[in-house]
């Protein structure tokens, strides 16, 4: 028996213990407070759930997107507690509002349940245009342009203070082949960025958007493309 959740930890447990007798054929089930998940658009949002997987296992949850306009496949690795709970953290500051997926919960190879979500943007005070607000990505041509291969380095140029901590975020446009991906970067004595990203795994000719952010509030943004190593 595996379930998943969103909210609060204390609240989630109350409610499985509830449920825990009403079992689908795959003796799974999967709490919510309606017929789907409801997931924000934050960076560190929370998962909850509860397995009959032996303590000290790990799981996989799995948000994937539905929505063929913006693909995703972000995959997040937990151990189970001693109580049979799991949760885990996933940045989904870069997801588009209203975007539908589909939340699942593995172990090993074998799917435990799975469930349909509904991702909402959180509302965030509009930021003034100044020149702090537009970093800007730096590139050669019209895209960034990156190996099939790891440690593929993309850049930007920012007016923040050293040691100001952005976030660079990486999202496939190519529905073949979904990833989402983000690194942390700290600003230099110069303004400028730099993150590594392996894309060993990205077919050549896969297409994505670079988007800069800080504090949950998108910067700006740039197309890119895989190329051969």
């Amino acid at each position: 028996m595996s379930v998943i959740s969103s909210g609060s930890a204390a609240t989630d447990t109350q409610q499985h213990a509830a449920d825990i007798g009403s079992l689908e054929q795959n003796e799974t089930v999967i709490t919510t407070s309606g017929e789907q998940l409801t997931l924000q658009t934050t960076a560190a949002e929370q998962i909850h759930g509860q397995t009959a997987v032996s303590p000290g296992s790990n799981v996989t949850v799995r948000i994937e997107s539905s929505d063929t306009q913006n693909p995703f496949l972000i995959p997040q690795s937990t151990p189970v507690r001693e109580n049979g709970t799991f949760a885990v953290k996933v940045d989904l500051s870069g997801i588009t509002n209203n975007t539908s997926a589909v939340v699942s919960v593995y172990h090993n190879t074998t799917e435990l349940t799975n469930q349909t979500a509904r991702i909402e943007s959180v509302r965030t005070k509009s930021t003034p245009a100044t020149a702090e607000s537009l970093p800007r990505f730096v590139f050669d041509g019209n895209q960034i342009s990156v190996a099939s291969a790891p440690n593929q380095t993309i850049r930007g140029e920012t007016t923040f203070d050293s040691r100001t901590n952005v976030t660079v975020l990486i999202k496939s446009t190519d529905s073949s082949s979904p990833f989402l991906r983000s690194q942390q970067a700290t600003v230099r004595s110069n303004g400028s960025v730099a993150t590594r990203f392996n894309f060993t795994a990205v077919p050549e000719g896969t297409t994505f958007q670079a988007e800069l952010r800080k504090n949950g509030t998108s910067l700006t943004d740039a197309e890119g493309q895989v190329t051969g190593d």
